[in-house]
């Protein structure tokens, strides 16, 4: 499966499981590119609340990603890799994530599947916070 950026290319070979809908297991880079480290983004707002529900943390901190690359340029077929903590993940968690990573992943295109990795961990910054991802994007430098 190719992406439609012209600069990254996601892979899947075919002797490994099938990882769709939700990633790629390969994320090829051509350069020259700009790299893009988006630090990690929680389910917070401008005011440092962070809604209760896990779902609402998700799709906020989702938000809150997604402004980070527009920031720097770059949208989400620039990402080349996310990676998710979740705090205490469990398979209950499964759709409250997976709902708002779809979102997240869906754009005019359709999905877009960049490699990822999920680590559930004990606690974040603050004990409030119960996801946080954070992103690299790169994006294809125009010649002057």
């Amino acid at each position: 499966m190719a992406s439609e950026s012209s600069h990254i290319t996601l892979l899947n070979p075919p002797t490994l499981f099938d990882s769709a809908p939700s990633f790629s297991h390969i994320a090829s880079v051509q350069g020259p590119v700009r790299l893009i480290y988006c630090a990690g983004q929680v389910g917070a707002d401008v005011n440092s609340k962070a809604p209760e529900a896990f779902e609402d943390q998700v799709r906020l901190a989702f938000q809150n990603l997604k402004i980070c690359l527009e920031a720097a340029g770059a949208t989400l077929r620039d990402v080349v890799k996310i990676t998710f903590y979740i705090v205490g993940w469990s398979k209950d968690m499964t759709l409250p994530f997976g709902r708002p990573l779809m979102e997240f992943l869906t754009d005019e295109l359709g999905v877009y599947r960049p490699p990822s990795t999920l680590l559930s961990v004990v606690s974040l910054a603050s004990p409030e916070w119960l996801f946080e991802v954070d992103a690299v994007a790169a994006v294809k430098e125009v010649a002057p």
